[in-house]
Formats: C-alpha cells, sequence, structure tokens
C-alpha cells in the first residue's frame, strides 16, 4: 500500500495541515473529487464533519507527545535517563511538526518550547 500523495497547492494553509497530520500517521486517504469538496478559494471544507475529523486528529497527536512527556519525567526521576532522553526526544518530534503546521497556534508554541528547555535541562548520560 503507497501513502496518499500530499495535495501541495496554493489552497492556503488548511490543505497543507491536513497534508502534515495525514503524512504523520501515515494513513492512505482516498476524498472523492477533492476539490469538489472545498469551499471557493479551496481554504476549507464544505462538508464540516472534515474538519472536525482533522481537529481530533491533531488533538491525538497532542496526546500522544504529552504522553511521552510524562513518561520522560518518569524516567527521569527514575534516574533513566536514556529513557528519559528518548521519550522526550519523541515528544519533540510530535510538537515539531505541530508548531511547523500551524505556527500561530500558540499553545502549540509553548508546547514545543517546554520540550526543549526539558531536553536541555536533561542532564548528560553518564
Amino acid at each position: 500500500m503507497r501513502d496518499a500523495p500530499h495535495p501541495v497547492t496554493e489552497n492556503g494553509p488548511r490543505l497543507a495541515i491536513i497534508a502534515s497530520l495525514l503524512q504523520g500517521l501515515r494513513m492512505l486517504v482516498v476524498f472523492d473529487d477533492f476539490e469538489q469538496n472545498l469551499t471557493p478559494g479551496g481554504r476549507a471544507f464544505l462538508d464540516p464533519a472534515i474538519d472536525e475529523a482533522l481537529a481530533r486528529l491533531a488533538d491525538a497527536a497532542d496526546t500522544g507527545a504529552l504522553s511521552h512527556n510524562k513518561l520522560g519525567d518518569m524516567a527521569a526521576a527514575a534516574g533513566d535517563l536514556t529513557a528519559a532522553r528518548a521519550s522526550y526526544r519523541a515528544a519533540l518530534a510530535i510538537r515539531e511538526r505541530l508548531a511547523a503546521i500551524d505556527p500561530v497556534n500558540v499553545q502549540w508554541q509553548r508546547d514545543l518550547e517546554h520540550v526543549r528547555r526539558k531536553l536541555k535541562e536533561l542532564p548528560e548520560a553518564g
């Protein structure tokens, strides 16, 4: 099975967000008559259920990053710096993707800086 192609168009940031989320989740998505399901100008979907589904995907990614962050905190508290670093890096990868696809989302930018700070403050494994 192949990945769905990215809709890289001039239709605005929504399509870029969709493409990035779907690529990150490695999903095959088939939109029947994709362009016909967009509003004029291509900045939104005619069916609000698609926007809702994509919001849920973003929430799931955010929850995954939070889980990795908490696992990192627990590993660091237990003195397992290697596991902590691995968990924080997994959280960082998700946070970087979310922050990149929606750079005006202040909360996602804060979350990204938070996990970067966690990694920076983690002592070097000795």
